[in-house]
């Protein structure tokens, strides 16, 4: 299938439109509350390590927390490993090493740990480009879904987040690369390619191991299964990758208590089949919009994309070749299974977290592109213009998505902290700000980011109020316990006041 230079001109242009955007006012967007708890766990400390650590009842810079968000003689890779083991044993260690050697070459600023993400984000898209022509044999097909990938905003959104999922993303497109290599080739070069890939995919987030068994499906439901030779091999690297990872599954299975919660809430399967929908959508068009937006605004959009996603893999069922069909729908269905089942089940919402479901939406992005290469080069003039359109809505929808939220501080994919712009800037404007406190807290941690040099803490645990020397500081109250709370209602020499428009926030404004 040739490509015309035109959609080659088109194509490369739309990929170098994603690169920027990668990397495009990286440094302005909140660095939000999941960063800066990777951030600490990169330097080894955990939460109530940091507040032990930290001086009582006596005023200290809020520069002295950034101590613990970035890299120190006291912490080594061994400190990293054993917070994460106990603290967040579902967050494998292998991104946070490449980031302790990341920041030791670069340094510990917000853009810098950032843009570790950024250019592991931007090798997935040559990746993906050889994974499109290995499955298909097709340039067009590489090139248009290197570019459905370089400009998806979501895709742009966690290339510039200092987490794990970048990484993720191309481990999993490279393990399917080296696994079609090494099916097609049997060179052992691409076997082990495919192991290192796999073992790297599986230290770097578990659920790997629904991408390794949608490969395991896509062997046997292919002729693949009747060459013994490949397919005793491929439960090699299978068993090789599988007891690679068994010391970190026991960790999981030891601190398995630790882990959060809130995956296992009950919701409701409206609210969930909402989600999904807000989810696949939001992997080519992008401007924020949720439940309480317009109707409007958010029908149109999700009902012309689910119709495009339905049909694009109707088409690929229907006449794409069976191997690279079975190894997209494998792709897609295994990990959604996992996750959608259980929360049908027994309850819950894993289903609701996007990124859990990254191989998924690469395939979901892989089989929208089969339908529009073919289109875009049909024989019949109506069918080409019509793909055409439908293509250059597509790009445009990504580009219009990322010229909106590159300009926004805050965005859905950083819940826990739409309010610290807010926040940072109540505080900052207040003279020589004086944040009291009494245990431990990321919120803390978080707004120090932003926070004045000349912003002093202050954590209380033997000081009585009226000992503590204020001055002619501004007092807030930063998410104080109910007792220091109501320990300041009730002293006469204040008025507590709740921070206008933080509602769900626990700071207040101390006047005297």
């Amino acid at each position: 299938m040739k490509i015309s230079k035109r959609w080659k001109i088109i194509l490369l242009a739309v990929i170098a439109v994603g690169i920027f955007f990668r990397f495009f006012n990286i440094g302005t967007k909140v660095y939000w509350h999941d960063e800066v708890i990777n951030s600490t766990r990169t330097a080894g400390y955990d939460l109530a390590e940091i507040y032990n650590d930290l001086p009582k009842d006596t005023l200290f810079s809020v520069e002295l927390l950034d101590k613990y968000q970035g890299l120190s003689p006291e912490k080594s890779a061994i400190d990293t490993i054993n917070v994460l083991a106990k603290f967040e044993p579902q967050n494998p260690p292998l991104y946070y090493l490449i980031s302790r050697v990341w920041i030791r070459f670069t340094d510990d600023s917000i853009v810098a740990k950032r843009s570790l993400s950024a250019i592991i984000s931007l090798l997935s898209i040559p990746v993906v480009y050889l994974l499109g022509n290995e499955l298909l044999g097709s340039s067009l097909f590489g090139l248009l879904a290197a570019a459905i990938l370089a400009i998806s905003p979501f895709h742009v959104l966690y290339a510039q987040e200092a987490r794990p999922f970048s990484l993720w993303t191309l481990t999993t497109l490279l393990s399917g690369l080296y696994l079609l290599r090494a099916l097609r080739t049997q060179k052992l070069a691409d076997w082990l390619g495919y192991t290192v890939t796999t073992i790297a995919g599986l230290y770097t987030f578990p659920f790997t191991l629904f991408v390794v068994a949608g490969h395991g499906l896509y062997v046997i439901a292919t002729k693949v299964v009747r060459n013994l030779t490949n397919v005793i091999r491929f439960v090699a690297v299978a068993a090789v990758s599988f007891i690679s990872f068994l010391p970190w599954l026991w960790t999981i299975y030891k601190n398995i208590d630790r882990m959060s919660s809130w995956r296992y809430e009950d919701t409701s399967i409206t609210s969930l089949v909402k989600t999904w929908i807000g989810n696949i959508c939001r992997l080519f068009f992008d401007i924020n919009l949720d439940s309480s937006s317009p109707i409007f605004y958010v029908l149109i959009p999700a009902l012309l994309i689910l119709s495009l996603v339905f049909y694009a893999i109707y088409c690929l069922l229907r006449q794409a070749p069976q191997k690279a069909a079975a190894f997209i729908i494998f792709l897609i269905l295994v990990i959604t299974s996992a996750l959608i089942v259980p929360d049908l089940i027994s309850g819950g919402r894993r289903s609701s977290v996007s990124r859990y479901f990254i191989p998924a939406y690469l395939g979901i992005q892989l089989a929208v592109a089969y339908p529009i290469t073919h289109g875009i080069v049909a024989k019949n003039n109506v069918t080409r213009w019509l793909w055409s359109i439908v293509l250059v809505t597509l790009l445009g929808a990504g580009t219009v998505s990322n010229l909106v939220s590159a300009n926004a501080g805050i965005w859905w994919t950083k819940p826990l902290s739409l309010d610290n712009f807010k926040i940072v800037q109540t505080i900052n404007a207040s003279p020589d700000a004086l944040l009291i406190t009494d245990g431990p807290s990321w919120q803390v941690l978080e707004l120090s980011h932003y926070l004045s040099p000349e912003t002093r803490l202050f954590i209380s645990v033997e000081t009585d109020l009226s000992q503590i020397e204020i001055g002619d500081r501004s007092p807030f109250l930063l998410y104080p316990s109910s007792q220091l709370l109501d320990n300041y209602r009730a002293s006469p020499l204040y008025e507590v006041k709740r921070l206008d428009d933080l509602k769900n926030q626990r700071i207040f404004q101390l006047a005297q």
